[in-house]
């Protein structure tokens, strides 16, 4: 039985209070939820509001397609 990794410096897991959570299943859980929520609520609120002004979804979907885009681009 491995008593201890060592990991990198850049690992996530390396890092105390990140490490444990993202280790945590409860948390993980919690944070899709909490993420598919507010991806449902931006689809919702940009067919209720659909005039110009309406900024909340422009930033949501935007900002979500540049973490994928970034996330992509970082594990290569």
């Amino acid at each position: 039985m491995v008593d201890f990794i060592k990991r990198d410096k850049d690992d996530i897991y390396s890092k105390p209070i990140i490490g444990f959570l993202f280790k945590n299943q409860k948390f993980l859980m919690t944070l899709k939820i909490v993420v598919s929520a507010l991806f449902l609520y931006a689809i919702y609120f940009g067919y209720i509001h659909t005039g110009k002004d309406n900024l909340f979804t422009w930033a949501v979907f935007w900002v979500s397609f540049g973490l994928c885009l970034w996330l992509s681009l970082s594990l290569h």
